[in-house]
């Protein structure tokens, strides 16, 4: 009896709660139900954008692949239009790129390189730096490919980005400041422990700098 009693008034308590706070309840409810809704959506929305870009990347490979040049623009275009910030796009443009240099379109591999200098991936953005640099000196722009590699570089792309600098300065007849740029090179590769045949190939650039200086020096006494 007095179970039920208990019970009863149990029931009583709720009733005369949800009756004072039904509406705040109501909208909570109402609330958590949007954000679970539009948490799926948005979800949804992100995976088949993922998806799409993965599918186009794969059809800009398979294009350049087939040496059909004018669809993996396009294809890239659409990537760059509507999947700007994802890998996928930055991805297909340093495979364009290449293309397009391969097939002596340089302007259309340098206009695609700068473009993707400011991709908000760091990796993508620096590899394009370095790629343009190149293209750049193949062009006969020194002065622009050295606008493309600024002193400060991030502590990952030292080595190979200090490497190219030094090549542009070089070229550009800064024999002792593409010195430093390679020292700063090398030295970013022995830390890594990765430096191999580039490093090889530093040493040797930097030995070759030195025999010039020697050679100036002994034709200045004599």
């Amino acid at each position: 009896m007095r179970e039920d009693l208990e019970q009863q008034e149990q029931m009583a308590a709720l009733r005369a709660f949800w009756a004072s706070n039904r509406k705040w309840i109501t909208s909570i409810l109402i609330l958590l139900t949007i954000i679970s809704v539009s948490t799926t959506i948005w979800k949804y929305y992100k995976d088949t954008k993922l998806a799409k870009a993965s599918e186009l990347l794969a059809s800009a490979e398979q294009a350049i692949g087939n040496q059909k040049i004018s669809d993996a623009i396009l294809i890239t275009k659409e990537l760059s239009e509507n999947y700007s910030l994802y890998l996928h796009r930055g991805l297909a443009g340093l495979m364009l790129a290449k293309a397009l240099v391969f097939d002596d379109r340089k302007k259309e591999a340098e206009s695609e390189l700068r473009d993707l200098i400011n991709h908000n991936d760091v990796g993508i953005s620096w590899v394009a730096r370095i790629r343009l640099a190149g293209l750049l000196l193949d062009m006969n722009k020194p002065v622009d490919a050295l606008d493309v590699l600024p002193e400060e570089i991030p502590d990952n792309w030292i080595s190979i980005a200090s490497d190219r600098r030094g090549d542009v300065l070089m070229v550009l007849g800064r024999k002792e400041a593409a010195r430093k740029a390679w020292l700063k090179a090398l030295n970013s590769y022995d830390e890594e422990g990765i430096g191999g045949l580039a490093g090889k190939m530093i040493r040797r650039k930097i030995a070759t700098i030195d025999s010039l200086q020697i050679s100036k020096e002994t034709g200045a006494r004599q």
